[in-house]
Parts: C-alpha cells; sequence; structure tokens
C-alpha cells in the first residue's frame, strides 16, 4: 500500500486552500477576536460576502479586505452599514439601491436621510414610497406617487399626511375604496371648495357622499367599514 506523507504544514494549507467557509472556521478555531485577526485566512474568507461578514463580527470591526465581496451583496451590504461600520458603506450602496425595501431600509436607518440612488427602487412599492415621503423626505415624493396611487389605502394617507389636500392621481382609487368618506371630508375642509365641485359628479363619490349623509345611523361609518375588511 501506497503511503501518503501528510505533515501538518501541509494539511493546514490544503484546509485553507479548501474554502472560504473552511478558513472561517479556522479562524474561530484559532481565536480570533477583536484586536486579535486571523491573518492567514483573511484572503480567502474574502471572497465571501458572508463569511466576509461573519468575520467582521468576530473581530468586531471593519474588514477591508472582505468589503468588496460585501458590496456586491444587498443584504450583506446593508448588515455591514448597519452593524459594523455604524454609517455608511458606500462599497455597497450600488447594490442596496437595486433593492427598494434595502434602499429605503438604508435611508431610514443608516443616512437617516435622502438616498437618491434608491429612489428609483423605492418608488416601485406604495408602502415605501409613502413611508419615504412622510419619513425622509417630510414632503412630496413624485418619483413613487404612481405606486402610491395603486390602493386606497396608501393614496389617501399621502393625500392627508404629505399633500395635505387632493391627490389627483390617486384620487379615483381613493373613491372606490373605502377611504372615500375620510378623503371628502379632508377636501371638504379645505379653503378651496373647488375640490369638492369637481368630484361631485364621480359616481364613487356620490355614494360616498350618501353615506356621509346617513352618518347619524352610523356615526364613523368608514371606521366601521374599515373594521369590518380588517383593513
Amino acid at each position: 500500500m501506497q503511503e501518503f506523507n501528510h505533515t501538518p504544514v501541509r494539511l493546514d494549507y490544503d484546509y485553507l486552500k479548501t474554502s472560504s467557509k473552511k478558513a472561517l472556521e479556522r479562524a474561530y478555531d484559532a481565536g480570533a477576536g477583536p484586536g486579535n485577526p486571523y491573518i492567514e485566512g483573511e484572503e480567502l474568507i474574502a471572497k465571501s460576502a458572508a463569511h466576509s461578514y461573519e468575520y467582521a463580527k468576530l473581530i468586531n470591526g471593519p474588514f477591508i479586505l472582505g468589503e468588496e465581496a460585501i458590496g456586491n451583496d444587498c443584504y450583506y451590504s446593508m448588515s455591514y452599514a448597519k452593524n459594523i461600520l455604524r454609517g455608511p458603506f458606500p462599497k455597497g450602496e450600488a447594490t442596496i439601491a437595486n433593492n427598494g425595501m434595502m434602499a429605503f431600509q438604508y435611508a431610514m436607518v443608516i443616512l437617516k436621510g435622502p438616498f437618491p440612488l434608491g429612489e428609483q427602487r423605492i418608488a416601485d412599492y406604495d408602502t415605501y414610497s409613502l413611508l419615504y415621503a412622510t419619513e425622509i423626505l417630510k414632503g412630496p415624493f413624485p418619483l413613487g406617487e404612481r405606486a402610491i396611487a395603486s390602493r386606497g389605502q396608501t393614496a389617501y394617507n399621502y393625500a392627508k399626511k404629505v399633500l395635505n389636500g387632493p391627490f389627483l392621481i390617486g384620487e379615483k382609487t381613493i373613491l372606490s375604496s373605502i377611504y372615500a368618506c375620510d378623503y371628502i371630508l379632508l377636501l371638504a375642509n379645505l379653503p378651496d371648495q373647488s375640490h369638492i365641485a369637481r368630484i361631485k359628479d364621480d359616481k364613487d363619490a356620490q355614494y360616498a357622499f350618501k353615506r356621509l349623509a346617513n352618518e347619524k345611523e352610523e356615526p364613523d361609518h368608514s371606521s366601521y367599514l374599515r373594521r369590518l375588511y380588517k383593513t
């Protein structure tokens, strides 16, 4: 039988060469931690976004060599910014910007302000567009208005919380939803009464006007409908 001479040094070299995951495991075994990095395995660890992020957590600080891989992954870019850098991660922003949910979270949690690079994807979602307007911009978000207008609830809240007035492109959606009465009351309380005159011939609005006229029978009719339909 042929004998193989495996020296400890050779075994260690082959072990590290196998995968990024095994290099990370070896870092744990070697007792790597804050102020005690596992230099021998960093090049291999850096090939994986997940393992680079885990290694950064292990050493409790930035892992510069792994930032290129981290920056190519949306989830780990956001996690690295939040939990390691505790601030912006420019190398990952292009990747984060391609995901509407992550882009909003990056603006809200990391930047605590606008994230222009991510606005195009944020605008794909009605809820994130509304939140971006109310929580980040503190004002209108034109790029997201088409998505906001696609659903009665977000359209009405945009009209009320952001515009404090009519939301023309979302009006039809609002008037055909259970928020029609609320929207009419919002318009009715504006100094400019032309908005009420503008919608009075709309069929959905007429139905809402009738519901409001029967307010004595159901004092909070729109709230009753929300409870009924759990929206």
